[in-house]
């Protein structure tokens, strides 16, 4: 059953745009509502996000910017860049209470970014401009752990590829300031070499490796320049 869901939401994303570019040809006009906030090739969006993952486990801030570069018949292609900031949450904090531990772990990512944007033709008249969003770039980790007592402490920073991609929408008060969202499957994958202290005594341990994927939902404000 999951499955034939997943398959069902690929289905849908990728038809997406097939499905406005026929009703953008079926007599929706350049211009008309509903297609006329569509990003345009050689115009810039810049955005302010907050990030969460599921039962926010990770929360974090973010800047991004994408620029219009090329126009293909309806549809735009920009080329951009994000850096982002997470810090483990409600995870650690659980985790920390029953192992009474202090569990840190903190993730900066800078990406590159291309989004695709598509007309919505007479799907909606909404000041709305709706997008397919793929990402990839690094993942930098400081992960760390300590007890209350501070008898021990072991730390380690991780290096990974971190990609991700997913559909996002802008929604416009005007021309230029805009509010919307992105919801994202992201993978990372990483490897570290964790540092164990007790006392003045600091001994490295084996090389640790993880990652995996993670659904992220992220609001933003824009500005389109």
């Amino acid at each position: 059953m999951k499955r034939n869901a997943a398959v069902l939401a690929v289905a849908v994303l990728a038809a997406a745009p097939a499905v406005a570019i026929a009703q953008e040809m079926n007599g929706n006009p350049p211009g008309a509502p509903g297609s006329s906030l569509m990003l345009p090739a050689g115009h810039l969006d810049v955005r302010l996000s907050g990030t969460s993952q599921m039962f926010l486990a990770y929360v974090g801030v973010g800047v991004n910017a994408d620029y219009g570069a090329l126009a293909l018949g309806p549809l735009t292609l920009t080329l951009g860049g994000e850096l982002t900031y997470d810090t483990c949450f409600l995870a650690c904090a659980a985790a920390g209470l029953i192992l009474d531990e202090k569990i840190t772990d903190q993730v900066i990512t800078p990406q590159a970014r291309v989004t695709l944007h598509f007309p919505l033709g007479g799907l909606t008249q909404q000041p709305v401009d709706v997008y397919l969003v793929a990402s990839g770039g690094l993942l930098i980790a400081s992960h760390g752990a300590q007890d209350n007592a501070g008898t021990w402490a072991w730390r380690g920073t991780a290096l990974g590829p971190a990609v991700g991609g997913g559909l996002g929408g802008n929604y416009f008060w005007g021309n230029v300031f805009f509010t919307g969202t992105e919801i994202t499957v992201a993978y990372t994958a990483y490897t570290y070499t964790p540092e164990f202290t007790s006392g003045s005594t600091t001994v490295s341990g084996a090389d640790v490796t993880g990652g995996g994927s993670n659904l992220l939902v992220r609001l933003f404000l824009g500005l389109r320049f």
